[in-house]
């Protein structure tokens, strides 16, 4: 969905389903692949305020190629980052109240 706005709504279903996902979450990911994707990529990943993220449209930078390394080592860390807010979910609906 290069170039097309992607709702925070529509981003938190497609990636975590079954798990309540705040908005602080949900920036802290995009920080960390911010952070991942360095200087070159920055412009890579919009944010669009209160609305939602969007990557680079056509004719940008983000038209090159992604080597299959990089994809596996994102999907690695973004499973990572999954399995570490459903257990931070867990441990918070755990707690006695």
């Amino acid at each position: 969905r290069r170039g097309q706005l992607v709702s925070k709504d529509d981003l938190v279903q497609a990636t975590w389903p079954d798990v309540f996902v705040s908005d602080d979450s949900l920036a802290q990911c995009v920080s960390d692949i911010r952070r991942v994707l360095g200087p070159e990529g920055m412009g890579l990943l919009r944010t669009v305020p209160r609305r939602g993220y969007m990557l680079a449209g056509p004719g940008s930078e983000a038209e090159e190629p992604v080597e299959p390394g990089w994809k596996r080592w994102m999907a690695w860390t973004s499973g990572l980052t999954a399995a570490l807010i459903v257990a931070m979910a867990t441990l918070w609906l755990a707690q006695p109240r």
